[in-house]
């Protein structure tokens, strides 16, 4: 639909439709990187229910329980409950700093929620690999 439902109609029966996110985790080798490893983290601004329905996030937490590799989530905020959010490994700024800064100085904070978590991300448990239908 939308666009790109627009654009097969105007380029003919020859032009396909393909998620941006499977060709750039191909272009980057993703899999084999999240294999190899030790623990993996990926971001979101706002992290929901719908984060779960093809965005970067899921992709990359499928990777890495396909693999055993633990996957972390940073985000701005999440509107998941407290037990979601410490299952599904997510971290979100606005728990350590006021939301204009998160805005504003996202990147700054990003560095400083990693460094006052490294040894819990370093310590995510690895677990056993999703099995992958034959």
């Amino acid at each position: 639909g939308g666009v790109s439902g627009g654009f097969v109609s105007a380029m003919g029966p020859s032009c396909r439709i393909v998620s941006g996110m499977c060709v750039l985790a191909e272009h980057l080798d993703l899999e084999a990187e999240v294999e190899r490893a030790d623990v993996v983290i990926t971001g979101e601004g706002s992290y929901d229910a719908q984060t779960s329905s093809g965005k970067v996030c899921s992709y990359v937490q499928a990777l890495g329980a396909k693999h055993a590799t633990p996957v972390a989530v940073l985000c701005g905020v999440s509107k998941l409950d407290a037990e979601a959010n410490r299952v599904g490994n997510v971290l979100q700024m606005v728990d350590h700093f006021e939301r204009t800064r998160c805005m504003e100085e996202a990147a700054q904070c990003l560095e400083e929620m990693v460094a006052r978590h490294r040894d819990v991300l370093l310590a995510l448990p690895r677990s056993p690999p999703t099995p992958t239908p034959s």
